[in-house]
């Protein structure tokens, strides 16, 4: 298997046309076709077929498609991390929870570009499930994410603050019409709820929640998109379980619970991985907004390197 097959592979899932693929691909048609039957005949399986003059994908090139985006996105920021590398300047790769990114952190990013112009940071929105596993992996450099609950002993964990979950509903919902002050989970039973995709901190959290008090959970709708979660709750009477500072930005209508719930949110990163100059700047920058601690080059050696420095003394 060769990284050029898996791009004109790609190329063509897309586009779901050879010759279109290829003048992508600045390639001939012939090249694309030859490219994708090699690789079907090297493992023995078929990635698309005809029907009535369509292409069709099939399941074994839907589940290449997904490992192939997985595999060429990380290919591609090898290569702009050597390049940054090879410019003398830094490159980061940071993960961050769509509503931790909207409430907090992009205006601190945006502070950052302005302060380190030099400093590269490529950000990796999921949910915090995702993004502990992702820094556990070392596949970005740390998250900024959800951190309740979180017992892996790989990560390091710097908390950073607290926010308050509430329940958020549009401002033509019935509860914002009647000034609903406070709500609790049993109220919300089979009520059209928003929640974030399963790789998020938020939506098992909820489900666990309303489990707890025995309240049928009714999923409206799942998204990793919070500007779709907005619309919908402006458009629709449904509600989603929000941060307060997202709902007061968004214009949306808050309601407490009556237990509150506060969440912590924190910056994490694999214990093994040695923070370098640019992604311990970038930490310290965040963790300093948030009066949070900042660390110095000595604080983020690896475990064995300061057990040989120690040996060496």
């Amino acid at each position: 298997m060769k990284l050029a097959q898996l791009k004109y592979f790609l190329a063509v899932y897309r586009s779901n046309n050879f010759t279109v693929a290829a003048n992508e691909q600045y390639v001939s048609q012939p090249a694309i076709s030859r490219a994708i039957r090699d690789l079907e005949q090297e493992f023995g399986v078929r990635f698309f077929k005809r029907n009535n003059n369509r292409l069709e994908i099939t399941e074994q090139g839907e589940w290449l498609a997904e490992r192939a985006k997985f595999i060429l996105s990380y290919v591609d920021e090898t290569e702009q991390s050597l390049h940054a590398m090879s410019a003398n300047q830094g490159y980061v790769r940071m993960g961050v929870d769509p509503m931790v990114a909207t409430a907090f952190i992009f205006p601190v990013v945006i502070e950052l570009a302005e302060k380190y112009p030099d400093t590269r940071v490529d950000i990796t929105e999921a949910g915090s499930v995702s993004l502990r596993q992702l820094a556990e992996a070392s596949l970005v450099d740390f998250s900024v994410c959800i951190t309740d609950g979180l017992e892996s002993s790989k990560l390091q964990l710097t908390p950073i603050l607290t926010s308050e979950l509430v329940y958020c509903v549009g401002q033509n919902h019935p509860y914002a019409k009647e000034g609903k002050e406070e709500v609790s989970i049993e109220e919300l039973s089979d009520q059209k709820i928003i929640l974030f995709k399963e790789d998020s901190f938020q939506h098992m959290f909820i489900k666990e929640k309303f489990a707890e008090c025995g309240s049928h959970l009714k999923v409206y709708m799942c998204t990793d998109q919070l500007n779709s979660i907005v619309d919908m709750l402006n458009f629709g009477n449904c509600g989603a379980f929000l941060f307060k500072e997202i709902a007061e930005s968004k214009g949306l209508k808050a309601i407490p619970l009556k237990d509150k719930i506060n969440l912590n949110i924190g910056i994490v990163w694999n214990s093994s991985h040695r923070l370098d100059e640019a992604e311990l700047r970038v930490r310290n920058f965040i963790a300093s907004r948030f009066n949070a601690e900042e660390l110095s080059p000595e604080d983020v050696l690896m475990e064995d390197y300061k057990d040989d420095l120690s040996d060496a003394e």
